[in-house]
């Protein structure tokens, strides 16, 4: 038996996947085993600051096991998916990645390729992603944003090229307060100081010198990252515009409405169906507003939501109407756990959607990939 410390393997372990291989403590007993779902970040953090080990014999036989078994393509999917994650993560921090347009392109490419593959599985990896991770805020907000815009271009039928330009946009747009995003989502402090205000005053026209820097000459990109907070009213910033263009307004509704699919540390998520109106009313029902909700629907992939059964189900797709999504029952009608979800058909009466419910209402975490392949496999 090779006992190391788990952070060793950090990068074989996926969040809302089971563990491949047994936790231990530093006797070799076992503590978890194989299996064990690790449904957050903070679960994981958790097992690296109690100090656990695993055995690399048994890991390195298991990888080699599963090397010569092919990933299901949801599987594949999601690693991909969390792959972009870090990469950006990486790239923010200036740390591993290639500081270059060129980077950034490669990123646009696969996310384009993605949203292309399963609009579905996007929209559902975007509201379930971990919402404790506050202080990674601005890199998944912006890989959010960024996979949504590519979803809406295609919506609104526009080019490939400016489907290209908004993506890069989206990727691009809070470069200059990436960390301060994260620290924003952390306290618990609501007043920001001069210097954070300044900051987010001036990180339009900073992000797009930098863009400049790096060699980026594709004009719609770079407007509608000087114009995203901008608003047809003059009342933006940074330079109270009146006429901002549309590129960068669709960037600003998306940038809007994800913002609050995710939790701060004072604030839980909003539920969709109430962002959506929010956004709705707060930008007198603009037509691109309207784009982006109907994108993602009344009820999103990912959204949890009690059926009039009393069954506790999660929605995986969208269904042939708006109000008829694809859902998998976690809980029967008492509530009570079930050893494996159940696809509902939400036409039926008796499976009907009654109300969208918040995270903390649900205690019920199967593994995304299990999901998928069971519902719809």
């Amino acid at each position: 038996m090779h006992l190391v410390p788990i952070s060793v393997v950090i990068h074989e372990i996926c969040i809302g996947m089971p563990l491949r291989f047994n936790v231990r403590d530093r006797k070799g007993d076992m503590l978890l085993a194989e299996g064990f779902m690790v449904s957050s970040e903070r679960t994981l953090d958790g097992l690296i600051e109690r100090g656990v080990f695993v055995d690399m014999d048994e890991v390195d036989a298991i990888t080699e096991a599963s090397n010569a078994v092919p990933l299901t393509s949801t599987e594949a999917f999601i690693r991909s998916w969390e792959n972009l994650q870090s990469g950006l993560r990486d790239f923010f921090s200036g740390e591993g990645a290639d500081l270059s347009a060129g980077y950034i392109k490669q990123c646009i490419e696969q996310i384009i390729q993605l949203s292309d593959r399963s609009p579905d599985l996007l929209i559902f990896l975007i509201l379930r992603h971990d919402q404790t991770q506050h202080d990674n805020y601005g890199v998944l907000h912006t890989l959010h944003v960024a996979a949504a815009c590519s979803l809406i271009a295609l919506r609104l039928k526009w080019s490939e090229a400016e489907r290209q330009s908004l993506v890069g946009a989206a990727l691009t747009m809070n470069h200059a307060i990436s960390d301060l995003q994260g620290q924003l989502a952390s306290q618990r402090r609501q007043v920001l100081t001069d210097e954070q205000r300044e900051l987010i005053q001036l990180h339009p026209a900073e992000a797009a010198a930098w863009l400049r820097q790096l060699g980026v000459v594709d004009e719609n990109w770079l407007t509608a990252v000087e114009q995203h907070h901008e608003t047809p009213a003059g009342d933006g910033y940074p330079a109270h515009l009146g006429n901002p263009t549309a590129m960068s307004q669709v960037l600003r509704y998306i940038d809007i409405f994800v913002a609050k699919l995710s939790s701060r540390a004072t604030r839980l998520a909003e539920l969709p169906d109430l962002a959506a109106r929010q956004l709705f009313t707060e930008n007198r029902a603009a037509p691109l507003a309207a784009v982006v909700i109907k994108e993602f629907g009344i009820y999103p992939p990912g959204c949890y939501v009690k059926l009039v059964s009393g069954e506790i189900a999660i929605v995986t797709r969208r269904g042939a109407h708006a109000n008829t999504p694809m859902v998998a029952a976690l809980t029967n009608g008492d509530g009570y756990a079930l050893d494996e979800p159940v696809r509902r058909d939400t036409s039926k009466p008796a499976h009907a959607v009654s109300e969208i419910i918040g995270e903390n209402a649900v205690f019920v975490r199967p593994s995304w990939p299990r999901l998928h392949e069971m519902s719809f496999g």
